[in-house]
């Protein structure tokens, strides 16, 4: 049961040079014909999600340019105003200010003042909310597709790239220490991430990025795409999440901006501050730019909280184990099928955690219509948590018993419980890198579009406890009671010892995992889309991907007892009396609960300091004379997928009676060769291997159409599939499903 969480307060915001913050900098499609730039204004913001001003008198008459084909939001503004008169005379990165610079042409006899209009209107299009900007992304896509834009994220005070995805519609996130940890899509976990439409590997057990690593300030937007279409990349149940990082084209000539905002947890007494930076500059011909950027989250948090780990059915069977009538024997006078708490335990737990992020875009574009980028993510993520935790182990030897009315044992004084004291200490340390070289280049109908990533990870996880418990002959009992209508439980110890004195405990046992998992993935993808024109079918595109991943993982474990630990080195035990006194233990520093005192602000009669302190466990481990921990080979996993995908897609704008229907169908077939290794552990142990094929065929179909100009209805059909934990396929583990697992939408 988790008490209270620390409060947040936000006390500073400050050092803001020049913030820029582009509408969705994203390459998109438009398809954007040649008409009076009274109309075409007006539905030139609405595709590009750009506020666009212009005098009434100075658009009247004129014509803008067709934009058809996928590009960014300013390149299909230039392209639009290209020959017509017109020209952006003032840009600040949200509103773009047009006027006229050329003689006015002879008007064209369709183009006349929008209804309504007055003379001196000034016309104000697209839209300056970031609510419409991702309204916009949802209306134009073909299928089913969810955004958050640069505003968004800006203005919300999300911890990370998770805590950002709670606002899309169907995405529902799960927080641990108060971050946002894992995500849904329409309650499926079978998800994938991309980073700027590529594929991100990562140090996750499926081999996919660890998203609540990414501080959500290198973004320009966010997608995600929940009804996928033939050049969707396949491997997602719920949905695909597409992370889009900020570009220097899309930016003001110089950008640098700053940005540190402090927050005071009040349970762990600490400020902590989530601080970013970015530069970015372009040339005065908008053709190559740079941009790097750096974020860093750092903060300390502590949680208390109380747990009874469940409850256990007594007095069941034939067998009376419990005494609920208080005459201290156990037998068929007492109730029948009651429940008792299973332990009491208080938990503090100390989380330090520190996230730095790095980023970097170049973009060159040499001639028209050609273009180069090259994109880059780093993170480092180190977290340490202390659990420092006092648990009594309960059993049925109990007086003093108070039963619920349904049989659950509310209050009682067990009178021979097993204590137990320990710091549970977790560290992990977390690297991600990507990189990724993309060009583009388009000619009359033709566009060819090409990129190759490369996504590391590693992921080093630790937990130990040296695990305390009092000396033999030292007395305990624990008094609980659910019914005293406090915001916790009551629990109360009475001990024949000062339980804060170190000589009064020894080591049970010394318990250390260390898990490590390493992932690199390859990516190339090709896209060539034709412009065809015809009725009905207005591009063709066809493709083809392969990626290449690896995947190693692997467990430390020891958790010799004591005995076992004097057994095999007796200098452990310095006075030679057979147990090892927490007194005797190397790195271990017993100082009492850190912080205000526990459960502060709450009402409770409960334990409210124990033994407890930080520890090293290199010393602890050298004063034990242990090794580090061996590698457990039954954990060993070794796994190289390689993944090759073609399709063909058709993008379709037609009518049906008076309906305008737009969308797209194709097919994509995919080939998954999968080399998965592992130690089989029986009677012989040795490295197996196995190999499996994988052959599918997706065909998907996705249409839009307005019944009202309030009012779009769609429908989306897919056949997709989505890849196992690669942890799990390999020898030695346990399969509970068939894999890949394929859903028909």
């Amino acid at each position: 049961m988790n008490v209270k969480n620390g409060l947040r307060l936000t006390v500073a915001a400050m050092a803001v040079f020049a913030c820029v913050q582009p509408a969705f900098a994203q390459n998109r499609r438009f398809d954007i014909p040649a008409q009076p730039a009274t109309t075409g204004i007006q539905a030139l913001g609405t595709a590009t999600g750009l506020q666009i001003v212009a005098a009434a008198e100075d658009v009247r008459g004129l014509r803008i340019a067709p934009v058809r084909g996928e590009m960014s939001a300013r390149e299909a503004v230039r392209r639009a105003l290209e020959g017509s008169g017109l020209s952006v005379v003032s840009d600040d990165g949200r509103t773009l200010v047009i006027k006229r610079v050329a003689a006015r042409p002879t008007a064209a006899l369709d183009d006349r003042p929008a209804f309504g209009a007055a003379e001196d209107e000034i016309i104000v299009t697209g839209i300056r909310r970031s609510l419409d900007q991702s309204l916009a992304v949802r209306r134009n896509a073909s299928g089913i597709v969810d955004a958050v834009v640069a505003e968004d994220i800006g203005k919300l005070p999300d911890q990370n790239v998770i805590e950002t995805l709670q606002r899309i519609p169907g995405v529902q996130i799960a927080r641990v220490q108060g971050e946002g940890n894992a995500f849904v899509i329409r309650g499926i976990s079978q998800n994938q991430i991309q980073f700027n439409g590529a594929m991100l590997g990562g140090p996750t057990s499926d081999g996919t990025g660890r998203l609540g690593e990414f501080n959500p300030e290198i973004l320009a937007g966010m997608q995600v795409i929940k009804s996928p279409s033939a050049d969707t990349t396949e491997g997602a149940l719920g949905g695909t999440v597409n992370l889009v990082t900020k570009k220097p084209l899309d930016q003001d000539r110089f950008v640098a901006a700053g940005r540190i905002q402090g927050s005071y947890y009040d349970r762990a007494e600490r400020l902590g501050y989530q601080a970013s930076a970015m530069i970015s500059a372009k040339t005065a011909d908008d053709r190559l730019g740079l941009l790097l950027g750096f974020t860093r989250h750092d903060y300390i948090r502590s949680t208390h909280s109380f747990d009874s780990a469940g409850w256990t059915l007594l007095n069941a069977g034939t067998a009376n184990q419990f005494d609920t009538n208080n005459d201290g024997v156990a037998n068929s006078a007492d109730q029948r099928n009651v429940y008792r708490p299973l332990r009491m335990t208080n938990n503090l737990l100390w989380l330090d955690h520190v996230r730095n992020g790095y980023n970097g875009a170049v973009q060159f574009r040499p001639a028209p219509g050609l273009e180069f980028s090259f994109d880059a993510a780093i993170t480092d993520t180190m977290v340490r948590l202390d659990a420092l935790r006092l648990t009594a182990i309960l059993s049925n030897a109990a007086k003093d018993v108070t039963l619920g009315e349904e049989g659950t044992v509310v209050g009682a004084t067990y009178t021979s419980p097993t204590l137990r004291s320990g710091n549970f200490q977790e560290t992990y340390d977390t690297r991600q890198e990507i990189y990724s070289l993309a060009a583009r280049f388009e000619r009359g109908p033709w566009l060819v579009e090409a990129r190759g990533t490369r996504s590391t990870g590693w992921r080093e996880s630790f937990q130990g406890v040296p695990l305390l418990i009092p000396l033999a002959g030292l007395s305990t009992s624990a008094t609980t009671d659910f019914a005293a209508g406090n915001d916790v439980p009551t629990f109360l110890l009475a001990q024949n010892y000062d339980p804060m004195d170190p000589r009064n405990w020894r080591l049970e046992s010394n318990y250390e995992t260390i898990d490590i998992i390493d992932t690199t993935s390859d990516e190339a993808k090709l896209d060539v889309t034709w412009q065809a024109g015809w009725n009905w079918i207005k591009r063709i595109k066809v493709g083809a991907r392969y990626q290449d991943t690896k995947l190693s993982s692997l467990r430390r474990a020891q958790n010799p007892s004591a005995a076992a630990i004097i057994a095999a080195y007796p200098q452990a035990d310095g006075n030679r009396d057979g147990v090892l006194s927490a007194t005797e233990l190397a790195g271990v520093s017993f100082s009492g609960l850190p912080g205000s005192h526990f459960l502060n602000g709450t009402s409770s009669d409960t334990v409210y300091d124990w033994l407890a302190g930080p520890t090293d466990f290199a010393a602890t481990r050298a004063g034990l004379g242990l090794s580090y921990p061996e590698i457990t080979l039954s954990t060993v996993r070794d796994t190289h997928q390689k993944q090759m995908a073609g399709y063909a897609m058709l993008d379709l704008d037609g009518a049906i009676g008076r309906l305008d229907v737009k969308g797209d169908a194709g097919l994509r077939y995919v080939h998954i060769d999968r080399t998965s290794g592992g130690y089989v552990i029986g009677a012989e142990t040795y490295y197996q291997t196995y190999n499996s094929k994988f052959d599918y065929v997706l065909p998907s179909l996705n249409l839009r159409t307005m019944l009202t100009p309030k009012l779009q209805a769609r429908l989306s059909l897919a056949r997709v599939i989505a890849n196992p934990t690669l942890t799990s396929v390999a020898p030695g583990a346990r399969r509970q499903l068939r894999w890949p697992v394929e859903r028909r939408l």
